[in-house]
């Protein structure tokens, strides 16, 4: 039988804490498209650290896509969203028209990427 000590069992339970705050909370939007095949979505954009794309989109729905492939991704309309989000913490919902573009590996599971096609923020 194996013993813990008061100090290792409390390092064991903040380490199992951890991991349950930091595990992914939204589940990858999953779709059949083909590359080019346009969709609108309702949802907000919100910065992402870690595996690129950088730029996320949160559905309605709970469901994750990449904005871009890359690390950067330039679109002025999403810029300026973003910045104005950080500054008044408050998420814009949006109705967004993207292009799909293709999928990239999120740790073990494909996370689709889109372009920003045209962006209605919803009042």
């Amino acid at each position: 039988m194996i013993f813990l000590s008061k100090k290792a069992f409390v390092i064991v339970c903040f380490l199992a804490t951890l991991t349950a705050l930091f595990a992914e909370e939204f589940e990858h939007f999953s779709k059949p498209l083909n590359e080019g095949d346009e969709i609108i979505l309702k949802g907000s954009f919100c910065t992402w650290n870690g595996f690129p794309p950088n730029i996320r989109f949160i559905t309605a729905e709970n469901k994750l896509i990449g904005i871009g492939k890359d690390e950067d991704y330039h679109n002025k309309k999403v810029e300026e969203i973003l910045a104005v989000q950080r500054k008044s913490n408050v998420l814009y919902e949006t109705e967004v028209t993207l292009q799909y573009i293709g999928e990239v590996f999120y740790y073990d599971k494909p996370l689709m990427c889109f372009a920003v096609i045209k962006i209605k923020i919803s009042e």
